[in-house]
């Protein structure tokens, strides 16, 4: 491949396909932090999940006032699993609602809300500077 040139052909196709799907680097970004942030936030408490990943957010460059309220937003998407929330823990004590039916409804408005916030952070926002 390499002595007739399709491995340059490749290459050259694929980064021009990358370069398309990811235009613009911004967008990136923040997909990359709210979704770390919502994750994370299922894990750990919302304001530990804002003290760890806030200063990585905003040293990865981009509109710091959006990326860093798109991260504190995504820090109350915390449908996914029991420890995300005191008031999960409530629920759940009561025995009507197990940890697998967390995941099964709370991925769908974990989905949700990444593109509410989307749509807010992108075409909302903006208009209010």
């Amino acid at each position: 491949m390499k002595e007739t040139g399709a491995a340059l052909w490749v290459a050259e196709k694929a980064l021009i396909t990358l370069e398309l799907i990811f235009q613009d680097v911004t967008i990136v970004r923040w997909f990359i932090s709210v979704v770390l942030t919502g994750i994370l936030t299922n894990l750990l408490s919302n304001a530990a999940t804002v003290a760890v990943l806030g200063p990585i957010v905003l040293d990865m460059g981009g509109d710091p006032l959006i990326i860093g309220i798109s991260t504190s937003i995504a820090s109350a998407f915390s449908y996914l699993t029991i420890v995300a929330s005191p008031t999960c823990m409530i629920i759940h004590s009561t025995g009507l609602v197990t940890s697998s039916d967390y995941l099964k409804a709370g991925w769908k408005l974990f989905l949700i809300s990444i593109v509410l916030l989307f749509l807010v952070s992108y075409f909302y926002w903006p208009l209010l500077r």
